[in-house]
């Protein structure tokens, strides 16, 4: 697995799996919702106070000719957060959308992560970044669980320091005030005080 995505050694906690072998070149739609227990489990693992609602609308299509598989998403929740200041619940709506690239391949071998890691042996070079197409996910045996694809990119849209809307105001305000007046000239100081001594020489 790269590390785009990483691995969870826990069992998900919103799993959903799709057998690729029932995968063909007409797109797969699938409709996921949630129970409280799976939004309680997943709001321990992710840090957040409580999951209120958590949904998710995927598309899988198989390249024609190709092992390919590629996952098209939006995952959307409504989350509870304690503010960095004052740990007042701080309420949020996330609609996020993600894609993802698989190969169901039983040994993958990406050409272009190979010349990756050559070029990696040589310490002056500069490392090629290669897009999701090009360095697929590997199927884990037979299936993709899009619950879990879906909750990693939930994970990533969480806002890492929530803060309420009293804070944010004061925030605004104090940087409001801040750009409206004279920015401070931090040699005026030095200035003065390289005045104040010559009087006293």
């Amino acid at each position: 697995m790269s590390s785009k995505t990483p691995k969870n050694p826990l069992t998900p906690e919103w799993p959903h799996k799709v057998e690729v072998d029932r995968l063909g070149t007409d797109p797969t739609r699938i409709a996921l919702s949630s129970t409280p227990q799976q939004r309680r489990d997943l709001a321990r693992r992710l840090k957040v106070n409580v999951i209120d609602a958590l949904d998710a609308e995927l598309l899988l299509q198989r390249r024609a000719n190709s092992q390919l598989i590629h996952v098209t998403g939006i995952v959307k929740a409504d989350i509870v957060q304690s503010c960095i200041v004052t740990l007042e619940p701080v309420r949020s709506q996330i609609e996020e959308k993600f894609e993802s690239w698989y190969s169901d391949e039983d040994q993958v071998v990406s050409l272009p992560r190979v010349r990756r890691e050559q070029q990696g042996m040589r310490a002056d070079a500069e490392l090629e970044i290669l897009g999701d197409e090009e360095d697929p996910e590997p199927v884990v045996e037979g299936a993709i669980d899009v619950g879990e694809l879906a909750a990693q990119h939930l994970a990533l849209a969480i806002d890492l320091y929530p803060r309420s809307e009293a804070v944010r105001n004061a925030d605004e305000g104090e940087e409001a005030v801040f750009t409206a007046g004279e920015r401070p000239n931090p040699f005026a100081a030095l200035k003065d005080w390289k005045a104040g001594r010559k009087k006293d020489d």
